[in-house]
């Protein structure tokens, strides 16, 4: 591996709160949190303009949903790209997103499609 990769790697990784040693962990040891955030990670190498997640919480207990949104939020705004989320769990779409859309689960049919803050209230 090259140098200016490992720099790149260690960067991604850096920003996403994981550690070299876990970097050097195999899947199967890695809890699901940070299975997660290395698939968040890989997605964001690429750089691109629109990261589409879809159910990024679905594995996840509720306290690591949080903390995924609270960092997906970050970094995506930190970096000035959209974001797409696709998800069941309000709670995760509150935090992560600055709009709502919701849909019917049969039909796709619009139900509503607000900034959150508006959505709650």
């Amino acid at each position: 591996m090259s140098a200016q990769l490992a720099a790149q790697m260690r960067a991604h990784a850096d920003e996403l709160g994981l550690s070299s040693a876990l970097l050097e962990q195999y899947p199967p040891a890695l809890t699901p949190l940070d299975l997660q955030r290395l698939r968040l990670g890989r997605a964001l190498a690429l750089e691109p303009k629109l990261l589409l997640a879809e159910y990024p919480t679905a594995m996840l207990e509720p306290a690591d949903a949080e903390a995924l949104g609270r960092d997906m939020s970050r970094i995506v705004a930190r970096r000035g790209m959209a974001a797409l989320y696709i998800t069941a769990d309000r709670a995760f779409a509150q935090l992560a997103a600055d709009e709502i859309v919701m849909l019917k689960p049969a039909t796709g049919d619009l139900v509503s499609a607000v900034g959150w803050r508006r959505w709650l209230g």
